[in-house]
């Protein structure tokens, strides 16, 4: 199996819909995940790191066998939010906040 392919799994693993937010959970550049496309390259370490419960042996064998480590007692994927959806629930807590404020002055005046 190529890397491609390899990258393309742990992408649809974690629900991530593009590059970008694969490389925004990685911590590194889109331009990185391509590079690593185009050479057919990973790095292994990085990988290890940041998809915690990936199979070693899956990523080594180049997809072959499961995927998950324990894959027989795993239920469901764990659910991780990448840098961008944590960016995204920040501000709509904010929001809420905002408009809780906001309907409570409302209460305020109604009174």
């Amino acid at each position: 199996m190529n890397k491609e392919l390899i990258i393309n799994e742990l992408k649809k693993y974690y629900n991530f819909k593009s590059d970008k937010e694969f490389a925004d959970f990685l911590e590194v550049s889109p331009q990185t995940v391509s590079n690593w496309k185009k050479r057919n390259s990973i790095d292994y370490d990085l990988i290890f790191t940041k998809c915690v419960g990936i199979n070693a042996g899956w990523l080594l064998s180049n997809g072959e066998g499961n995927m998950i480590e324990n894959a027989d007692l795993v239920n469901e994927p764990t659910e991780i939010y990448n840098t961008s959806e944590k960016k995204e629930i920040s501000r709509l807590k904010k929001e809420i906040d905002t408009l809780i404020d906001i309907i409570n002055n409302l209460n305020k005046q109604l009174k």
